[in-house]
């Protein structure tokens, strides 16, 4: 049996505090203990979070693996947002975690004894269409997390969300990086490209039609 992991061994990229910080918070509710969090190799007993090549695939995206490594369980995904995918992937299959809502109000986190795995244990996941969206119209940190718990990838705006994007800033889509989402954007923005002020005497063929 698999069991006891003490010690996360952590990767090196932008959002490895959020991952690691992450799994501790929900093995600490679970499992009432936190690992230490360590770079370097993988050793008997520990965690291991790591960003690795996976076979070519035209079905899924964003792909991960839990498996026993025959020591230490490893965490694996494809790319540096599907890592941390991996640790909700492990937090939902393994310890039976539900993330209904945003915020902690809305979450399961079930209290088993300890974490008990067959030897050989392994599942894969991964996302069937490339690009998943999502209308930002707060930018709460508690959305943008429930966003990547669900495997959103990607967040129309840098909100919050009010008549188009004036509201943008460098502030907010780097909140939503720090989450390893994408910025989509800009959206209804074609008054600034079409100005109707400017161009509707000459051309109102450009513009709907509206009270006749």
């Amino acid at each position: 049996m698999v069991s006891g992991y003490f010690r996360i061994v952590d990767t090196a990229f932008h959002i490895d505090r959020l991952l690691c910080s992450e799994l501790r918070k929900y093995l600490r509710k679970s499992l009432g203990h936190a690992p230490d969090i360590k770079r370097g190799a993988p050793s008997a007993g520990c965690m291991h979070l790591v960003q690795r090549p996976f076979p070519a695939s035209d079905k899924s995206f964003d792909r991960t693996m839990i498996q026993d490594r025959g020591g230490w369980l490893e965490l694996a995904g494809e790319n540096p947002v599907s890592v941390l995918y991996a640790v909700y992937d492990f937090l939902k299959s393994c310890l039976g975690v539900r993330f209904f809502a945003a915020g902690e109000a809305f979450e399961h986190v079930p209290r088993p004894h300890a974490l008990n795995l067959p030897a050989g244990f392994q599942m894969e996941f991964g996302s069937a269409f490339e690009i998943r969206d999502f209308v930002n119209r707060t930018n709460s940190p508690d959305v943008l997390s429930f966003a990547v718990k669900n495997r959103i990838n990607t967040i129309l705006g840098c909100g919050p969300w009010k008549d188009g994007s004036e509201n943008c800033s460098y502030e907010n889509a780097r909140l939503i990086h720090s989450y390893g989402l994408k910025v989509r954007g800009p959206g209804h923005s074609w008054k600034h490209f079409v100005p109707g002020n400017l161009l509707f005497e000459k051309h109102p063929e450009y513009f709907p039609m509206k009270d006749g």
